[in-house]
């Protein structure tokens, strides 16, 4: 996988970040580094490493989209987490898009309230309770502001790379013997969740794109924000901690996002049907789907026109069709039939793509 100079940092017991000038996709360099970070990722459930680049030049969302990032404009960043092998076979594997997408959202909605309440100055639509835009999820994958796509979120799980608890090497690595079922039991899998943030983009550079979009500049006061520029710098200088010198603003989303995917993923290893019944509600308050009249293409092909009547228990989208049916659908892209279509405007039945072996 191509990339420039890498360089890393902990940030936290539990977070390690791996910073890059430059790197075709954060995702796919996340998976290539599976391996060496085997025994980090073991050493506990909340254990996180977050690949960040400064400029991601072939990144992909679904269905091939084009996701790529230019330095100084946006976070552009992967968490690599792991989650127990039993609940990637259940019904509730389709909550890993929700537990990024609540952690990305209310860590933002907390940043913009702060600095909303700190600028005297701040002249803001749509206000939500703690003082700033507010930050909604439109399901389950895309974050938005104000009616435009403010980020979005990729996850990936690497079936074929299983880790075990305790740095255990996997069955068949390296010529190890097959593991014992008590061992199996206790493997997890390695969960990427890729996230794109509009930082600083250009507002131009969205309308000559025909994109629905916004940048987190764009929702606050120019006083309320300590540095407009969202990525280390290229030269990685160094600070006083040892990492990059990065700007405040990517720094400070960095750490929260982090440190609230790193809990979440703790709480769905140890008591996932009561954390996905937290998810489901907090994705309830953010929601900015449902209610509204929706057009998904199936993964067979089929359009299926209707009503979003919300997110069933294994986070399918529920559809109510025009006979007054219900639909359950896991897997698909979805549009909003009341806004313009275009890529900013898509949202996955269920943004989760397994990788078997290779």
């Amino acid at each position: 996988m191509p990339h420039s100079r890498r360089r890393e940092w902990n940030c936290s017991e539990h977070i390690r970040v791996i910073f890059l000038d430059t790197v075709d996709s954060t995702n796919d360099y996340a998976y290539q580094s599976l391996s060496g970070e085997n025994r980090f990722l073991s050493g506990s459930a909340k254990n996180l490493v977050a690949i960040v680049s400064g400029e991601q030049t072939k990144g992909k969302g679904r269905l091939g989209r084009s996701w790529v990032s230019v330095p100084g404009e946006s976070l552009t960043v992967s968490f690599i987490g792991s989650v127990p092998s039993s609940l990637i076979q259940s019904d509730l594997a389709g909550w890993l898009t929700a537990v990024a997408g609540v952690a990305a959202a209310s860590c933002i909605q907390d940043y913009v309230d702060q600095a909303c309440r700190a600028s005297k100055n701040s002249q803001l639509v749509d206000k939500g309770e703690g003082g700033g835009p507010v930050i909604g999820l439109k399901w389950p994958n895309d974050i938005y502001a104000q009616g435009k796509k403010l980020g979005g979120i990729l996850i990936r799980l690497a079936t074929d790379r299983p880790l075990s608890v305790g740095g255990v090497k996997r069955a068949g690595e390296d010529g190890s013997e097959d593991l014992s079922s008590s061992e199996q039991a206790d493997l997890r899998v390695p969960v990427i969740m890729g996230l794109g943030l509009n930082l600083a983009i250009p507002h131009i550079r969205f309308q000559e794109a025909g994109l629905q979009a916004i940048s987190l500049v764009d929702l606050l006061d120019q006083s309320s924000l300590p540095n407009q520029s969202s990525l280390p710098n290229q030269h990685g200088t160094p600070n006083q901690s040892g990492a990059p010198d990065q700007s405040d603003v990517a720094n400070e989303l960095l750490i929260r996002i982090g440190g609230k995917i790193s809990d979440l993923l703790d709480a769905f290893s140890k008591n996932p049907e009561q954390t996905c019944r937290k998810l489901a509600k907090q994705m309830q308050e953010k929601d900015i789907v449902s209610g509204r009249r929706v057009e998904v293409s199936t993964a067979s092909g089929q359009v299926i026109e209707g009503v979003c009547r919300g997110i069933g228990p294994d986070a399918s989208l529920i559809v109510e069709l025009d006979d007054g049916s219900l639909r359950h659908i896991d897997w698909g892209d979805a549009q909003l039939e009341d806004v313009p279509t275009g890529d900013s405007q898509a949202v996955e039945a269920r943004s989760v793509e397994i990788v078997e072996n290779r």
